[in-house]
Order: C-alpha cells, then sequence, then structure tokens
C-alpha cells in the first residue's frame, strides 16, 4: 500500500528540470542583492560599449579583448557568489546577518567600474567635472604610500 503512495510521489519529484532547481537556488541566493548586480551589470556593459568604442576609434579593436569584457562578467559573479556563499555559511554558524561582505564586494566593483567608465570617457574627449578628477586623484595619489 506503502509503495503505491510513494512510487508516484518520487516520480513527481524525479520529474522536475534540473535546470529549474538550479536557476531558483540561484535566484533565492541572490534575492537581496538583485538591485545591486543589476546596477554592477549595467555599469559593466556601460564599461564594455564604451572599452569597444575606444578600441575601434584607435584601431585596436580585436575579439581578445571582447572575450576578456566578457571573461570580466563571469569573474566578477563568480567572485560575488563565493563572497555570498560564504556569507550565507557564517549566518548559518551564528545566527543573524553579522557582515555584509557581498554588498561590500559589490560595492568594490561598482567603484571599479565606474572609474574605468569615467577613465574611458575621458579618453574619447568627454568633459568630466572637475571635482570629480580631483576626487579620482586624490584616491590615486602614489605619494602617500609608504616607501620602502
Amino acid at each position: 500500500m506503502q509503495e503505491q503512495l510513494i512510487v508516484p510521489r518520487l516520480q513527481s519529484i524525479f520529474s522536475i528540470p534540473i535546470p529549474k532547481i538550479v536557476i531558483a537556488f540561484f535566484f533565492t541566493l541572490f534575492a537581496p542583492l538583485y538591485a545591486a548586480m543589476v546596477g554592477l551589470f549595467v555599469l559593466v556593459i556601460i564599461d564594455y560599449i564604451l572599452g569597444v568604442w575606444k578600441a575601434i576609434k584607435e584601431n585596436k579593436f580585436s575579439s581578445s579583448k571582447m572575450r576578456a569584457g566578457a571573461g570580466k562578467i563571469i569573474l566578477y559573479t563568480l567572485c560575488v557568489l563565493a563572497v555570498r556563499l560564504g556569507e550565507q555559511q557564517l549566518m548559518l554558524l551564528h545566527g543573524k546577518h553579522i557582515l555584509f561582505m557581498s554588498e561590500f564586494t559589490i560595492l568594490f566593483f561598482s567603484l571599479t567600474e565606474l572609474s574605468s567608465i569615467l577613465e574611458k570617457a575621458a579618453i574619447m574627449g568627454v568633459s568630466i567635472p572637475s571635482p570629480v578628477l580631483i576626487f579620482f586623484r586624490k584616491q590615486i595619489d602614489m605619494s602617500k604610500l609608504p616607501k620602502e
């Protein structure tokens, strides 16, 4: 009698396609970060388009550089995924959300992309407001680093 109940249940469980389960897992994992991830990917795409435009303008366009841009998207996703999984494990161990590592990781990547966009825009002749340029020059001032 129990076999008649268990077999249809097992068949219904195993009839769910595995890709749907994997996609649902990633949506659940990234749900709190969805808006930040979309913002990061928009910045990456803008940077990618500006990079292609700059390469065409300078006659340095190549498919290997395009692959590197696509690889950057994959690398960012894997880094955020690794940080998010580590954060989830810490949350399981301590029982509360104590760190915002994934948010800081996305913020770091977003600032990196933003500075790259500004750099490419300045090279292409777009005027950048001086307070923005002063801020970025202060951030990369090498004279402030300790000397060995």
